[in-house]
């Protein structure tokens, strides 16, 4: 017997058919993942086990949240994660039915089955959007300082500024069309960039970020845009190639002279080797992520926004990258520059901080240098034990043939001249 679905059903479908195949593809695993998975841990009060199962599913939760972008352009409202009292995915659409059956049926056969729950929301993120661009420009004509965050789980444009009755004053226009949408929040202090003005560390005066490679080869090294242009490492002074310092950029990078860039970052006292980028799209609210500066060192959080307008950034976008939920500051001065992580995938450039949160540029946008992150490639897994080693088998009683291994779930398969089940009665 058939059933016929409906054509949009089957397009969302083919959209959510690449979830698991495409996290596949930015391995999130090993040692590196294993010191993340202790920080969580100890911050969420969950076992190590069970804080590496979610750092994973937070690479689906990205995945999931470009799908239903795609699939519900006006509805999409946001998505983040919450990790406490458990963890589970939130989406927000205008519309949620009949989305939320599609969609939990979409994931009821992965690792995030019953972890998703979907909300309603009153705007949706293309009307914030548009209304965070109205905001920013209207500040500008007034001559007000402010930084434009989108917050995806009050459903609103916040605008933080040093004077918010001047700010309310201004935006009166803004807030018929968006009654409801738009909070103006007085704060003691702006965003402001974390670059050092004293040297005397690997970087002049901020924090070496990733290892990049232009489209000849040539490798080199980047930190934020903001931080000087002059960049000294091991007593030489290494080329100025490009920097983007503007819209959604805070980078700029460096040749290396007789060094060799390596891909390679500090995380602590180890070294650690980066395999991949994880671009802001796939990102998501809360998600955890951690940094490494010179000054401040490794610090963790949850991402708050990945739509925070930094008020220095000159003709600023609303697409910088907002991290919190630590009681101590993750970015202080001098560790502009210094690299957003998880496990061996490269997140983006740290930029700034408000308060005790930290800013940065998401990875994919250090195109505007025309290069890329400098990775290398993943060890291959260690061999399987034998089929006799694993099993038990005695290849005398069982005349195998050949056998080989399927890794999900670890199981000894054989080609016997006996039945399979009796070949098999050891494993």
């Amino acid at each position: 017997m058939f059933t016929v679905l409906p054509r949009f059903f089957l397009v969302l479908i083919l959209l959510f058919s690449g979830v698991v195949s495409a996290a596949a593809q930015r391995p999130v695993s090993g040692k590196a993942l294993d010191r993340d998975a202790f920080l969580y841990a100890q911050q969420f009060h969950v076992p190590i086990a069970e804080a590496r199962q979610r750092l994973q599913w937070q690479v689906l939760a990205g995945e999931l949240e470009e799908k239903i972008s795609d699939a519900y352009p006006e509805s999409f409202s946001g998505l983040w994660i919450e990790h406490a009292p458990s963890f589970r995915v939130v989406v927000l659409l205008t519309e949620p039915e009949p989305a939320r059956g599609k969609l939990e049926l979409m994931v009821s056969q992965g690792p995030l089955s019953g972890k998703l729950e979907v909300r309603r929301a009153v705007y949706g993120l293309k009307t914030l959007r548009e209304q965070k661009t109205q905001a920013r420009l209207t500040m500008q004509r007034s001559g007000i300082e402010a930084d434009i965050d989108i917050d995806v789980r009050a459903n609103r444009v916040v605008l933080y500024t040093l004077n918010s009755s001047r700010a309310e004053s201004a935006l009166q226009g803004i807030r018929r069309q968006l009654p409801e949408g738009l909070s103006v929040v007085e704060v003691d202090e702006l965003a402001v960039p974390t670059a050092n003005i004293y040297g005397g560390l690997p970087s002049t005066d901020c924090t070496w970020g990733f290892s990049v490679v232009d489209a000849s080869g040539n490798r080199g090294i980047s930190t934020a845009g903001h931080c000087g242009s002059f960049q000294v490492f091991s007593g030489s002074v290494l080329p100025f190639r490009g920097e983007c310092y503007r819209d959604n950029f805070d980078v700029q990078w460096h040749s290396v002279g007789s060094h060799t860039a390596q891909p390679w970052i500090k995380v602590g006292s180890q070294i650690r080797s980066i395999y991949s980028t994880t671009p802001r799209v796939l990102q998501s609210i809360n998600a955890y992520v951690c940094k490494e500066g010179r000054t401040s060192g490794t610090t963790c959080g949850t991402i708050r926004s990945k739509n925070f307008a930094p008020s220095y950034v000159p003709s600023v976008n609303a697409t910088f990258i907002l991290v919190g939920g630590s009681r101590t500051a993750l970015s202080v001065a001098g560790d502009s520059g210094g690299p957003w992580f998880l496990a061996n995938s490269a997140y983006g450039i740290n930029s700034g901080r408000r308060g005790n949160e930290a800013i940065y540029m998401a990875i994919d946008f250090i195109s505007c240098l025309n290069v890329s992150v400098l990775t290398t490639t993943p060890p291959p897994p260690p061999p399987p034990p034998s089929c006799e080693e694993y099993c038990g088998l005695d290849y005398a009683d069982c005349q195998v043939d050949f056998c080989y291994w399927d890794y999900d779930p670890y199981m000894c398969y054989t080609g016997c001249d006996l039945e399979l089940d009796q070949c098999l009665s050891g494993c």
